[in-house]
């Protein structure tokens, strides 16, 4: 029940994520969540040109150069309709349900209940922002088991700490 219930959650996903799952040359995460923010949908995406790419701001030359190429590609299209076809769904962008908005998570330590992957992905799908180092603008720190000198450092700065029954409480929250 479980792996069934693992599958069909796998198969519906945000925007962003579907395109950072693509592959796509020059396009990691940050980038992914750009196109997503500027473009409604993924035939937007699918239909823009270099141009339309280089008008998002954030993106550069070699990111346009590529999703232009990409989508270009048949071979592309026909994989992506297979996909939507075999069940994949792209979520709508929630109306503004960002509860975690100017919010910035740093990790650290091992999470019991789920892998750190995950963890950042859900942070970001719901507006907040996730970062690998500590400085002044981390402003929660995720700590796991065995967390090591960024606790203490946080700590020291008076950055809000959050275990991880607290981090989860939060998201059952939010």
């Amino acid at each position: 029940q479980n792996v069934i219930q693992a599958i069909e959650k796998a198969r519906r996903m945000v925007l962003a994520r579907f395109l950072g799952a693509l592959g796509i040359r020059y396009v990691g995460e940050v980038t992914a969540q750009l196109l997503a923010d500027h473009f409604a949908t993924l035939t937007d995406i699918m239909a823009a040109k270099k141009e339309d790419f280089l008008n998002v701001e954030g993106i550069g030359e070699q990111a346009a150069a590529s999703l232009e190429d990409y989508f270009s590609d048949p071979s592309t299209r026909t994989m992506i309709q297979e996909l939507l076809d075999e069940g994949v769904t792209i979520l709508p962008p929630s109306d503004g349900e960002k509860p975690l908005a100017g919010r910035v998570f740093l990790f650290t330590g091992t999470l019991a209940s789920m892998g750190r992957n995950e963890a950042k992905q859900i942070v970001k799908e719901l507006g907040g922002q996730v970062v690998s180092g500590l400085s002044n603008r981390v402003t929660d720190l995720v700590a796991g088991e065995k967390a090591g000198s960024k606790l203490k450092k946080a700590k020291e700065r008076g950055i809000r700490i959050l275990r991880e029954e607290e981090f989860l409480e939060m998201l059952g929250r939010a």
